[in-house]
């Protein structure tokens, strides 16, 4: 193993260079969005626009993109330092694809998820989030 690391020490600073800028982006980051939903995000209908222009299009293709670097990021967090879960409930929450709505709820359900986001939530003085009853989403 040692000898792994010393043969290859311009990938081991660059995966914990990322490690390191991941950690410090989700812990500035990962609040800022949660104290930024609207306390009905879990309960309140979908309002999908069904209109598509140029603009509409590049605005969710760089929101799925930005999903998907959290949803990276968060899977990386599960092993390494950092907010995996709550990341990757933020990633899933940007990008768009079918059954996104029962994933958000499923993992927002989850009593730690629960217990961290309103934790964060009652830090920036905003009231907890409704979730939605077991048997809805």
């Amino acid at each position: 193993m040692l000898d792994w690391l010393s043969n290859n020490e311009q990938w081991v600073a660059l995966f914990g260079g990322l490690s390191l800028i991941a950690f410090v982006g989700s812990l500035i980051l990962v609040p800022l969005i949660i104290l930024s939903l609207p306390i009905d995000f879990f309960t309140r209908q979908s309002n999908c626009n069904p209109r598509v222009g140029i603009g509409r299009l590049c605005w969710r293709a760089a929101k799925n993109l930005a999903g998907a670097l959290f949803v990276l990021s968060g899977v990386l967090m599960l092993v390494l330092p950092g907010q995996g879960i709550l990341s990757l409930l933020i990633g899933f929450s940007l990008i768009d694809f079918p059954a996104k709505r029962r994933l958000q709820v499923r993992l927002i359900r989850l009593p730690r998820v629960q217990r961290m986001v309103n934790w964060i939530r009652l830090k920036g003085k905003r009231e907890p989030l409704e979730i939605p009853p077991a048997w809805e989403g």
